[in-house]
């Protein structure tokens, strides 16, 4: 199944709400509120001919970001099961953006954190394009901060691989940090 693909235990399944819904067919995970209302869910298909992977309710996402952990480092990812896992690392605050974008009210949350952030996005060309754009934007603002590319997405990283990827490119020197199998090098 997708979510034992990406490392997630049933114990880690049951707490986050993630459920099967028979009459969708799909696995799906809530996003809550803090104090535990769902306010979004996005719903998964297992099913590798479905073209539509994801369904979503319709709503306003300017203000909408789903938060995992806390810490000293600010890691923005494109889904929520990648944030899940970069947060189980410990002294990260992960937040996903739900897409490849980031909203002005998130970036007003980016700027009252005071933190570094490393930006990883999916590596796929839509990933990169915005990552590169939400990096010139959160410079301009003058945010340390960072591009990490790893050759999977972050959720289908085991915890090992994703702690150290974090630990070795800093906390937000500027660089693009490139991930590939074992090897980490910095790339301009």
């Amino acid at each position: 199944m997708w979510l034992y693909k990406a490392g997630i235990s049933n114990a880690e399944i049951e707490g986050l709400g993630i459920y099967w819904n028979r009459y969708m067919q799909r696995v799906v995970i809530p996003v809550r509120d803090e104090l535990g209302h769902v306010v979004y869910w996005q719903a998964r298909t297992l099913d590798k001919t479905n073209p539509k992977k994801y369904l979503n309710p319709h709503v306003d996402k300017r203000r909408l970001v789903a938060k995992f952990g806390s810490g000293s480092l600010l890691v923005l990812t494109e889904d929520l099961l990648s944030a899940y896992k970069v947060a189980t690392r410990g002294n990260v605050a992960a937040w996903c953006l739900l897409g490849t974008k980031i909203t002005d009210f998130i970036a007003t949350g980016i700027l009252a954190s005071g933190k570094p952030v490393t930006v990883w996005l999916d590596p796929d060309a839509a990933g990169q394009t915005n990552a590169t754009k939400i990096i010139k934007q959160l410079r301009a603002y003058g945010v340390t901060v960072r591009n990490v590319v790893s050759e999977k997405d972050p959720k289908l990283l085991g915890r090992e691989e994703i702690e150290w990827t974090l630990k070795a490119g800093g906390a937000g020197n500027g660089e693009v940090f490139c991930v590939r199998a074992v090897r980490l090098h910095a790339s301009s």
